[in-house]
């Protein structure tokens, strides 16, 4: 693992303000996924060349690595999640094993155990700390396991070939929501304390189709999504209480959406670009219609995954040809100052000259 400190660039925008960008990692990353506590953004992802799971903390302008799983050809589809204390818990696969594996990490040591068998996780973790996760069992279908007082327990949920990915996210009772595909359907479902309940949302057209799901404040469920061909576009979907809204955020070849709430309670929504020109962009719906840009054009078919600071600022991680990448948003206007502008400043503040009304 190489590290990159001095590549560093600053891209505006007009519409969302600049983009700080910077190289972390080299050689061959997939399955990035990233989390903010307070200004430390903290990252996984899989490194393929050696087969590890890396963990990385960026605590002001430096990067920190660790290699938390090197047995085998481990750490493929990394899930992270923080504690209330911002300590960090992954849920991932390891491929030798077959196993879906967690880590936790208490102070400075990280302890791993295995979870069940399956793929393609998603974890979340109560207001006790306990871990939950979703994934596709070894049979392709949906399963949901917990662990309480360190004893695992699993159940399936859905009896399929055709369950791929699924995104989780737990209510203040710590009850379970989640978004999953069957085949070219994307469902929704909830555990109420005594029953599942489902329901289904959109057709999708793919049997990998990709969710992001979170809570609003009302703690109606909120999912972005997309299909196959550029036609199906990138999606997202309000329940409220009765029935689903579906309204298109970017009509692209849309891949891996990553739905996260700002301070505002606002959708945000970053997600790759496919096809002949593949880009990173960041969609943000302001109540009355969406906004897209663009935050990285120089993307490479691959992976992304997005945070949102206490201020409201974005923050990517994402996989080109070349290693895994940081973009950071910074607000205009003092996100970048130019000389031009630090000049006409300096003019405006000599003594004795006002400007005209």
């Amino acid at each position: 693992m190489m590290v990159v400190a001095a590549f560093v660039f600053v891209l505006p925008s007009a519409a969302f303000g600049s983009w700080i960008m910077e190289r972390v990692d080299t050689g061959s990353i997939l399955y990035p996924s990233i989390a903010m506590f307070g200004n430390a953004s903290q990252a996984v992802y899989y490194a393929a060349g050696p087969g590890d799971l890396i963990y990385a903390v960026r605590d002001g302008s430096a990067w920190s690595f660790s290699a938390i799983d090197t047995a085998g050809d481990t750490g493929k589809y990394p899930s992270l999640a923080l504690d209330s204390s911002g300590q960090p818990a992954i849920a991932y696969l390891n491929d030798s094993s077959g196993n879906l594996m967690y880590a936790e990490r208490t102070g400075s040591v990280w302890a791993l155990e295995v979870a069940g068998s399956g793929r393609l996780p998603s974890l979340a973790l109560d207001a006790a700390g306990n871990p939950h996760v979703t994934y596709r069992n070894a049979s392709g279908g949906l399963s949901y396991a917990t662990r309480v007082g360190g004893i695992w327990s699993s159940q399936q949920l859905v009896a399929s070939s055709n369950v791929w990915e699924s995104s989780l996210a737990l209510d203040s009772s710590g009850n379970p929501h989640i978004s999953y595909n069957d085949g070219d359907k994307l469902y929704y479902t909830e555990w109420s304390g005594s029953a599942w309940d489902s329901r289904f949302v959109d057709n999708v057209g793919s049997i990998r189709c990709a969710s992001s799901l979170v809570l609003g404040s009302d703690g109606n469920p909120l999912i972005a999504y997309h299909g196959t061909t550029s036609a199906d576009g990138g999606k997202y979907a309000a329940w409220d209480g009765s029935s689903w809204s579906i309204e298109e955020f970017d009509s692209g070849l849309v891949r891996d959406p990553w739905l996260v709430l700002d301070p505002a309670g606002r959708p945000n929504i970053g997600y790759c670009v496919a096809g002949a020109s593949p880009s990173v962009n960041l969609a943000i719906f302001d109540g009355s219609q969406w906004h897209t840009e663009i935050v990285d054009q120089t993307f490479t078919n691959g992976f992304c995954s997005l945070a949102i600071d206490s201020a409201g600022l974005q923050h990517f991680l994402y996989n080109r040809s070349d290693g895994l990448y940081y973009a950071s948003e910074v607000p205009e206007p003092a996100s970048v100052i130019t000389l031009a502008t630090m000049a006409v400043v300096a003019l405006l503040a000599r003594p004795g000259r006002r400007r005209r009304a």
